[in-house]
């Protein structure tokens, strides 16, 4: 399980490195027009490895936030079961609509 903290770093640091790939591309452009094949294919290479653990990484966080998003949910919803039938509360039906 996630801690909330852990979990907007990760999803922060995924996005950074997506940006950091797409910065990478200036200077395999500026190695490209120098004419050093080796430092463009090196650059490359670099933007291409960011890029594929970033697309790795985002559908792994996205799955973790959704999960943990449902379980708050389902902890919301048990609190208010619990409050309303547990208890032994006589309130009516409408009321427990708008609450």
């Amino acid at each position: 399980r996630f801690e909330p903290a852990l979990l907007s770093y990760c999803m922060f640091y995924t996005h950074y490195l997506g940006v950091l790939a797409e910065y990478l591309f200036k200077y395999a452009l500026n190695s490209i027009t120098a004419g050093n094949f080796n430092t463009y294919v090196y650059w490359q290479i670099m933007q291409f490895v960011l890029a594929l653990f970033t697309s790795l990484l985002l559908p792994i966080m996205t799955v973790v936030f959704t999960r943990q998003t449902q379980n708050y949910l389902h902890k919301i919803r048990q609190e208010i079961m619990h409050h309303y039938y547990y208890e032994k509360s006589d309130e009516k039906v409408s009321s427990m609509q708008n609450h």
